[in-house]
């Protein structure tokens, strides 16, 4: 942690509205704190924000753009706000508009150093107003005043603030130019004898009423937002319920009707299956075999008995010589492996032979 001297005045004022701006202070040197013991190689490949710049002379507006790539582009403040605008917008990828830093020639400012009892930054701007005629030929109602913090006694309890004080005819139709072209000011300072910021924001500080009205609008959207969040946890809550009760409701009330689907089902399959079985035999190949077994046996040859399983045929019957049957078969291009599966019986009575016979299809598809 970097080794800083840190002064702390207990007998400075402290109210509760100074509490925010208070917090905030804290917060950021605190995270600087902490930033600072991290390594420098997380750092490493962050690139700095880009920030644009805005010199406004009498003659001439120029703006540039801060990093690495610097660019500039002048601007003639005498040309009408179109020409402008277009002017900025065909250069618009180089330059980062948001929160531009407006800087006005040094010769447009008085700076004047003064010391004031120790007090809060609302107040000492309320003080500072009151003496601008004191501090310059102006008055608080012709001129605009900015401060930035030089030093502090804490003994005495003083505080040493350059003041920055510049008439409204130059810095007000400033402002409303900038309004007119679209562009909102983040700072409005004085240019520095180094070409610089000097640390001063000439902006208009909002009104005691505005402050007013900004806390209590605050406060009103924070209530708001805390309100729709738990009425929308609430709402989140009881339509999940209701969701639920909804489904489960309609699943009881589906449940017979799918039943009864289901055994609808069973039973068509249960119809279906004997039909799918002769659906899967070929017709057209059966009578193949059997116009091949009517072409190749005898005249006299009577089957009695066809089967057919894939590329086996089985067939049984009489003929008058059934050992011959071998051979005719055998020569035939459709069968093969022919042979006997059981013994040639002779009926006496008909002087025909009964025989069983096996073979293969040799040339027909299955």
């Amino acid at each position: 942690m970097a080794e800083k001297t840190v002064t702390i005045d207990l007998s400075a004022p402290a109210r509760l509205s100074d509490l925010p701006a208070m917090t905030r202070a804290f917060l950021g040197w605190w995270g600087s704190e902490l930033a600072s013991l991290l390594p420098g190689s997380l750092f490493g490949d962050a690139k700095p924000r880009t920030r644009t710049r805005l010199m406004v002379g009498r003659g001439m507006w120029r703006l540039e753009s801060s990093g690495a790539d610097t660019r500039t582009l002048v601007v003639d403040p005498n040309a009408d706000d179109h020409a402008i605008a277009e002017q900025i917008m065909r250069e618009s990828g180089a330059f980062e508009l948001a929160g531009l830093e407006v800087l006005l020639p040094a010769g447009e400012a008085l700076i004047r150093r003064v010391e004031l009892p120790v007090m809060a930054d609302r107040d000492l701007h309320d003080a500072l107003e009151l003496q601008i005629d004191r501090l310059s030929p102006f008055t608080g109602n012709t001129a605009r005043i900015a401060y930035r913090r030089v030093g502090r006694d804490v003994e005495a309890g003083k505080i040493a603030v350059d003041v920055a004080i510049v008439p409204n005819i130059r810095i007000e139709p400033l402002e409303q130019r900038l309004q007119a072209l679209g562009l909102k000011p983040g700072t409005i300072d004085i240019e520095s004898p180094t070409g610089g910021p000097s640390g001063f924001d000439l902006r208009r500080p909002p009104g005691a009423d505005a402050r007013r009205r900004t806390r209590i609008l605050n406060l009103s959207l924070a209530l708001l937002a805390a309100i729709v969040w738990v009425l929308a946890l609430n709402a989140w809550g009881n339509a999940a319920e209701s969701e639920r009760a909804s489904w489960n409701a309609r699943l009881a009330e589906l449940r017979p009707a799918a039943e009864r689907s289901a055994a609808i089902r069973r039973r068509v399959e249960a119809l279906i299956e004997p039909i799918a079985l002769a659906n899967a035999h070929d017709p057209a190949r059966t009578l193949n075999v059997l116009d091949q077994l009517t072409r190749t046996l005898p005249n006299d040859t009577r089957v009695l008995d066809f089967k057919l399983d894939g590329t086996s045929v089985e067939i049984a019957g009489l003929t008058s010589n059934a050992p011959d049957l071998i051979g005719k078969l055998e020569a035939a291009p459709a069968f093969k492996d022919v042979k006997f599966t059981s013994p040639v019986v002779r009926r006496a009575e008909t002087t025909q032979d009964r025989f069983e016979i096996a073979m293969q299809l040799d040339g027909i598809a299955p």
